[in-house]
């Protein structure tokens, strides 16, 4: 190997690099791709595990993801599943102490069915099948969401299943628009059912009303340089942050007792030339992208139906993936839409609605997961959204997806 040719500078040089785009270092993309010769003598050579990504992962982080991941593919695969589940063990008996949470990974084992990730909770500590997380869920309502009781069952015998299953308290539904997992220029009314972007347009520019700290912390008002493009403010300058287009969640994740769901927005567009840009859809948690130049980048798992002519109507993830075109625009030449969003937990179905009309499913996605009500904007729209404080537009909302048509 190349590397035991260097001296131990250059050796600290090599393995403490990271790539500019993710803040990767040789350890994380070691863990990545599962490749447990590498992580061991990278952990040899004292590169830290603890050091994370410009997303915020740590190396058994990444491992944790990839772990869930692979538990979905078929069985001819396993054998990456097996490679990860090492790497993981490697990182956490490296002489680092581990700073993954024992819930947490107790939670993610039910949801992959994974006996290799329930030994990994117990060895990090005394995980509690009844300790929620900061949705409220617990084990037993992870299970119920994943469809997961039988392996629940199975890997705890000795638990009262069905005594507890049968007092289970339901979980939080959506009532309003989140107060945290929302981006800086979000701003909601009071009870937390409209949303706008807090950019508001003045000719040329765009001024972004704050009070007291506001994005980044940096006090006093923004204004985008007309020349450069840029946002600038007291020698601080943040690239085009008064223009970034928002994503805010609901405040609470889909129930995990919901067979289907639905919500609705209103689109309300402001009195001006542009066209109104926003989208309605589904949004893993795991997330820490609310602001971002390109509206079709946001989180990690992002399914949404983009109304905008650009978009054509297009259901985009954050890859940019296409997953279908229903052909409908909304939020254009100043009309005021309502569209729905439904999810069929059972299937993995998203469907969407536009003023009472069924548009159809545009594709399928992980059932095991936990899923927010999710929407972005940009500075031209706002949104009135309906969790089910009213009657919805579309009366069909709860009819199964074998009954509305893919």
């Amino acid at each position: 190997m190349l590397i035991r040719k260097l001296d131990a500078k250059e050796v600290n040089h090599f393995i403490n690099q990271t790539d500019s785009d993710k803040g990767f270092n040789p350890l994380h993309l070691a863990t990545m791709f599962g490749n447990i010769e590498m992580v061991e003598f990278l952990l040899d050579l004292k590169l830290d595990p603890a050091i994370k990504t410009n997303k915020g992962d740590r190396a058994e982080d990444i491992a944790i993801h990839r772990i869930s991941a692979l538990c979905t593919i078929r069985e001819s695969e396993l054998s990456r599943l097996e490679r990860q589940e090492l790497c993981l063990i490697k990182l956490m008996t490296g002489g680092f102490e581990s700073k993954l949470d024992p819930q947490t990974v107790l939670h993610k084992a039910i949801r992959c069915k994974s006996a290799g990730l329930l030994e990994l909770a117990s060895r990090l500590g005394n995980p509690d099948l009844g300790l929620p997380d900061e949705d409220g869920w617990t084990a037993y309502h992870v299970a119920l969401q994943a469809d997961a009781t039988a392996f629940l069952r199975k890997s705890f015998p000795d638990h009262p299943h069905d005594k507890i299953y049968s007092s289970l308290p339901p979980t939080c539904r959506p009532s309003r628009f989140s107060r945290t997992r929302k981006g800086l220029l979000c701003e909601t009314t009071e009870d937390g059912l409209e949303v706008r972007h807090r950019a508001v347009l003045h000719i040329d520019k765009v001024v972004v009303p704050t009070e007291g700290k506001a994005a980044h912390g940096l006090p006093g008002r923004y204004l985008v340089d007309e020349t450069t493009n840029n946002l600038n403010t007291n020698g601080w300058r943040v690239s085009s942050a008064g223009k970034e287009d928002q994503l805010i969640l609901a405040d609470f994740p889909i129930p995990a007792e919901d067979e289907r769901y639905y919500f609705e927005i209103t689109v309300d567009k402001k009195k001006l030339k542009e066209e109104a840009k926003c989208s309605i859809g589904i949004q893993t948690s795991r997330t820490s992208k609310y602001n971002i130049d390109k509206i079709s980048l946001f989180g990690s798992t992002l399914y949404s139906y983009f109304g905008d002519v650009e978009a054509s109507g297009k259901v985009l993830s954050y890859r940019r993936t296409n997953y279908g075109t229903l052909d409908r625009s909304f939020g254009t030449e100043g009309k005021v839409d309502t569209v729905g969003c439904g999810f069929d937990t059972q299937k993995g179905y998203p469907f969407f609605t536009l003023n009472g009309e069924y548009l159809g499913v545009a594709t399928r996605v992980l059932t095991n997961t936990k899923y927010f009500p999710a929407v972005t904007l940009d500075q031209n729209c706002r949104l009135k959204v309906n969790f089910g404080q009213r009657p919805f537009i579309f009366d069909r909302a709860f009819e199964s997806i074998d009954a509305l048509g893919r």
